[in-house]
């Protein structure tokens, strides 16, 4: 429907259109064929389930709260309570920037300066650098996403179960009705355990259907490449 917006605000600079699908979704698909060449997802894949949780950023002032950060303390507190109930899943958290781990090493609240200071209490969290967070998606298993994240909806057109941690609890978000919304420490545990022990009560062909498109399936490029030479014949 967005694309239809856009066309008709510019018609008539439009002679002729098509929807190609994302491209972003294709690095997922593409990295999802040759994971099995990376060292890191072999080590680990053989032994755990891969989660990966998306970093929240914590000073991003529509995040913060002022006086001790409480919307990024409950999400890390989530994360170590999923290590805590389920011995077989490593998490791989995707720091937003190179400023994140000396912000939170100052920040004043206790559960983050033991996370950070003491990372090696915790085996099974590890804090990435990788830049490609497309890569870092094809290899998880679950993927946990703050509120307004498009990475989430790229990670579900690459068949990935997705949980997004909406701390501003908005009540018009896209995926509300879908079941796939947590908006406290307790339903994110309570929805990450039921879709980890496969019990859980979401239709994720229906949210690939409707919100995805039938595009979303990792051949953008190919439909802009065919196009490209159809249109220069």
């Amino acid at each position: 429907e967005k694309y239809i917006e856009i066309i008709k605000r510019n018609k008539g600079c439009i002679k002729e259109y098509f929807v190609c699908g994302p491209p972003r979704g294709d690095i997922i698909y593409g990295f999802n064929k040759i994971k099995h060449l990376d060292v890191n997802y072999n080590k680990l894949s053989k032994k755990y389930r891969i989660v990966v949780a998306m970093d929240l950023g914590v000073y991003h002032h529509a995040y913060s709260d002022p006086h001790n950060n409480s919307w990024t303390k409950e999400y890390y507190q989530t994360l170590l309570s999923l290590l805590n109930i389920h011995e077989d899943i490593y998490i791989i958290v995707k720091l937003r920037d190179s400023r994140a781990l000396y912000q939170y090493q100052h920040n004043n609240c206790s559960v983050l300066k033991d996370l950070f200071e003491n990372n090696v209490n915790y085996p099974r969290l590890e804090l990435s650098w990788e830049e490609d967070v497309y890569k870092l998606i094809s290899m998880g298993e679950i993927i946990i996403v703050y509120n307004t994240s498009t990475t989430g909806i790229e990670a579900l057109t690459a068949r990935k179960k997705v949980l997004y941690y909406d701390f501003l609890q908005n009540p018009y978000h896209n995926f509300r009705e879908f079941g796939i919304i947590a908006t406290s420490k307790k339903q994110l545990i309570n929805k990450f355990n039921s879709i980890y022990n496969g019990n859980e009560n979401i239709n994720w062909g229906k949210i690939r259907k409707e919100i995805c498109i039938p595009s979303f399936d990792g051949k953008c490029r190919k439909r802009i490449r065919a196009k490209i030479l159809e249109l220069i014949k």
